[in-house]
């Protein structure tokens, strides 16, 4: 064997080891991106929308609350039943 087969031998040897490396980095991110979808730590603005939902509902509890009118005083009370 020459010294550009042995060259050309250990080229191919090296590029299949670091494909096989690359490939093994690709998986394990896609697998990291995965899992953090389904987490939740990828979704900020889905985090976003339900503290505007939240938000929004507390302001409602709060406007029931501080109404003095009987009505409403019944109608927290059938919630509290609940």
């Amino acid at each position: 064997m020459t010294d550009g087969e042995y060259s050309l031998l250990m080229l191919v040897g090296l590029l299949a080891l670091v494909s096989v490396y690359l490939i093994a980095v690709v998986r394990s991110q896609k697998k990291r991106i995965t899992e953090l979808s389904e987490s939740g730590a990828a979704a900020p603005v889905a985090r976003d929308e339900e503290v505007k939902r939240l938000r929004a509902r507390i302001q409602v509890l709060e406007r029931i609350a501080t109404d003095g009118k009987p009505s409403l005083e019944r109608e927290l009370d059938e919630l509290r039943d609940r």
